[in-house]
């Protein structure tokens, strides 16, 4: 399946210069969908609904695609607003991790504690 997810990002980047952010910013942007679809099928969802939930967890990518189209541009000078916009879901997936991993710290810790009680009370 990450070999579709490549295809995926090549297609949305096939009118985009190869240079050097563009690479950096579809790696990552691609790197971030493998990531979502393999804790998607972890979670017990199946291969092809983790595949389009991932998809479309990046969002819109349209306003990003013409700044790196842009020419006149050069690749460092992605606007605020731009880089914001292709920014938000990455902070969104990264909220998502964050929050999973404070819960399963956070029944580790109780369940040792709980373990612990147990313990002391025999």
């Amino acid at each position: 399946m990450e070999n579709k997810l490549r295809a995926y990002m090549d297609h949305l980047f096939q009118d985009v210069p190869n240079t050097k952010k563009a690479v950096e910013v579809k790696e990552e942007i691609l790197q971030n969908i493998v990531d979502k679809y393999h804790d998607l099928v972890a979670e017990g969802k199946s291969e092809e609904a983790a595949y389009n939930i991932a998809i479309a967890s990046i969002g819109d990518l349209d306003e990003l695609l013409a700044s790196l189209k842009d020419s006149s541009q050069t690749p460092n000078q992605m606007d605020s607003e731009n880089y914001m916009a292709w920014r938000m879901p990455f902070a969104v997936i990264w909220l998502e991790r964050a929050k999973k991993v404070f819960v399963r710290c956070l029944m580790f810790h109780l369940h040792c504690y709980w373990l612990g009680e147990l313990c002391a009370a025999a």
